[in-house]
């Protein structure tokens, strides 16, 4: 242990120099992992937490502030890390997941762990490990929902019971790892909010057999119902918080005038207020203490913003925005105090960078490099565009393009819709972007409609758009208006994306053929029909997910032909570019099973396709190995289809 922590102490003391290099970074710059994936501040803004790669090893470790030295810390081994967070001055937290296949159950399970670092004593422990009450085999745990004040306790939701389990609060001690039940919930329970003594502010429960949501708020000792709506298919609010006065919950909730989704108070009389939080052309997320009480929001789009209930606040960040511009900066945490302040700063002409804010002295102080080996020096261009698609709506995305970039060039270009959909791309650093861009290949991330971040109207323009609609058209007509202004040369272009953004890349191959030289589709869905299918088997045909996707997509029962009509899996005979397919194999999010699907279609039809299955990867490409070997797989495709970029 000594040793590791002797060569990631030299590393970080070298990371600036080692990332002044002008030279063309390696392909394992950018396909590894980040050299800090996560990091946190300490409530009393003294020591850092953050999860460290280095030779494609993982660690937690923990940073004296003051000391500026590596006090302690603890390698990952084989469990893949998620992020890191604090409980108190005295304990960090390292959540983690891990793939399973317990005999005990059907199919494999994504287990997720917290796990308490002692900074006194040096000892790790896996937190509700030592719990006999708990539920076996089941996800979402490792969550904490609040600390108690005593600095040696927190509380965490998790099912309870080995028949019939109910969503229990668990108080878990973070010396010995050991929980118990703090308060019994129901089946329905979906959410705790808990003050610092332990005394359970409110909880959140849907019934989605009876299409029952309801509040419960704790009123003279009693959790009493606050709220409680009924004939609702999917929960039409989410707890988020309380007010750090304590007058009101905070919720999201979504609008039936305008379709929505706004954050709100909620009394305790049961009445929802005016929206909070509100931005016209952005969505808004609320900023928690680790109690859950409110202290801001962020607001999205090409660049976050940021709003505080203490002015002071707002104006620092605005501050520490304008000090960077035009780079993005996103908060990661704050001290109890405000004091100090841990930011992100990436894009444009940064490369990824955690600094220090001290409002005291109005200092800022650089505390580490995000991806070793890469300078400001080497980072593409990031641009945010605007183009208007074939109706008129304009569409905000985001350009990466070389730093050697001329105007009378015509480049190949990669056209990179993201996943989700309901996500967006931002201002930042993205390792797929950044590689092509560095390599002589323009690189284009359509906010096309039905993407989050951008406001309710774009967002809902998209629901029931897939593949023949204005989602794909938005897609396509952003390498419209590239080839029109006379950035892209039309006869090498690929469209490669991870997820819905996998799905945008078959459809573009399926459905506007002509458009594309190759295409790579990672993680993909292929088949909606059995994409709808399996979402049935997995929750219930009641269940609220299923009538969500069916709700953004189509019906499975009424709309069978749609979904035929846009599953690019029926459609493999128009396919004319070669296509790469690349899945994890412990995929829980979309099974393997589309790609193999789409697999199959390709080769009947007698095209040209190939499929990377990669060996112990979930949807996220969470581990270096295997998203290195995806990025060199995509590079060695696009090559050999549209050639080398321009140098």
């Amino acid at each position: 242990m000594r040793q590791l922590f002797t060569n990631l102490l030299i590393i970080t003391l070298l990371l600036s120099s080692i990332t002044k290099s002008h030279a063309q970074p390696a392909i394992e710059v950018y396909g590894n992992l980040p050299s800090v994936k996560s990091m946190a501040l300490a409530p009393d803004g003294k020591r850092l937490a953050y999860i460290s790669n280095s030779g494609g090893e993982e660690a937690l470790l923990l940073f004296d502030l003051d000391k500026k030295e590596i006090i302690g810390g603890a390698k990952t081994g084989n469990i893949k890390s998620r992020y890191v967070s604090f409980a108190g001055p005295n304990y960090a937290i390292l959540h983690v997941s891990k793939t399973l296949n317990p005999s005990e159950i059907r199919g494999k399970l994504e287990y997720s762990a917290a796990f308490a670092y002692n900074l006194k004593t040096k000892k790790i422990k896996q937190l509700l490990r030592n719990s006999d009450k708990l539920f076996p085999f089941q996800p979402g745990l490792g969550q904490i929902v609040g600390l108690h004040e005593d600095g040696k306790q927190v509380f965490m939701p998790a099912f309870t019971g080995t028949q019939d389990p109910v969503y229990s609060l668990m108080r878990v001690n973070l010396e010995t790892g050991r929980a118990f039940i703090h308060k019994r919930g129901t089946e329905h329970t979906r959410d705790w909010l808990v003050d610092k003594d332990g005394t359970v502010l409110a909880r959140e429960d849907y019934d989605n057999r009876k299409n029952v949501y309801t509040i419960r708020a704790n009123q003279d000792g009693k959790l009493k119902v606050i709220l409680r709506i009924s004939d609702v298919k999917i929960p039409p609010l989410s707890l988020i918080g309380m007010k750090a006065d304590r007058s009101a919950l905070v919720i999201t909730y979504n609008s039936e005038e305008t379709n929505a989704d706004l954050i709100a108070e909620l009394s305790f009389d049961g009445e929802i207020s005016e929206p909070i939080f509100q931005r016209k052309g952005a969505d808004a997320s609320v900023i928690t203490d680790r109690n859950r009480f409110v202290i801001g929001s962020r607001y999205s789009g090409l660049y976050e913003d940021y709003e505080f209930f203490n002015d002071t606040l707002t104006n620092t960040m605005l501050q520490i925005q304008n000090n960077f511009a035009p780079a993005g900066v996103f908060f990661e945490d704050i001290s109890n105090n405000y004091n100090k302040i841990l930011a992100r700063v990436e894009g444009t002409d940064k490369s990824p960078t955690y600094y220090l804010f001290t409002q005291s002295d109005n200092t800022i102080s650089k505390i580490a490099s995000g991806v070793e080996g890469l300078s400001n020096e080497n980072m593409a261009d990031v641009l945010t565009i605007e183009y208007k698609a074939r109706d008129g709506v304009k569409i905000p995305s985001i350009l990466t393009r070389p730093r050697n970039w001329r105007e009378d060039q015509k480049y190949p270009t990669i056209i990179l819709p993201h996943g989700g959909p309901e996500l967006y791309d931002s201002v930042g650093y993205d390792w797929m972007a950044q590689y092509f861009a560095s390599r002589g290949y323009i690189v284009l991330q359509p906010n096309f409609r039905g993407s989050d971040g951008l406001g309710t109207d774009f967002l809902l323009a998209g629901r029931g758009q897939w593949g023949r609609g204005v989602m794909q058209h938005d897609v396509t007509d952003g390498l419209n208006a590239l080839i029109k202004i006379g950035w892209t040369d039309p006869k090498r272009v690929c469209i490669v994306g991870a997820s819905y953004g996998g799905y945008a890349a078959l459809a573009g191959g399926a459905f506007t053929p002509d458009k594309y030289a190759c295409i790579g589709a990672i993680a993909p869905v292929a088949d909606l029909t059995r994409m709808l299918i399996d979402e049935k088997k997995e929750n219930g045909k009641d269940s609220w997910v299923l009538t969500y996707w069916s709700r953004l997509i189509g019906d499975p029962k009424g709309e069978r032909e749609k979904l035929k009509k846009i599953s690019p899996s029926e459609y493999a005979n128009e396919f004319k570019a070669p296509v790469l397919l690349i899945h994890g194999r412990d995929d829980l999010i979309v099974p393997i099973t589309q790609s193999n699907i789409m697999e199959r279609a390709l080769e009947k039809a007698g095209k040209d396709v190939t499929f990377i299955r990669l060996k112990g990867e979930d949807h996220y490409l969470s581990t270096g190995k295997t998203r290195l070997a995806t990025l060199k797989a995509l590079d060695s495709f696009v090559k050999k289809s549209i050639g080398e970029g321009l140098k």
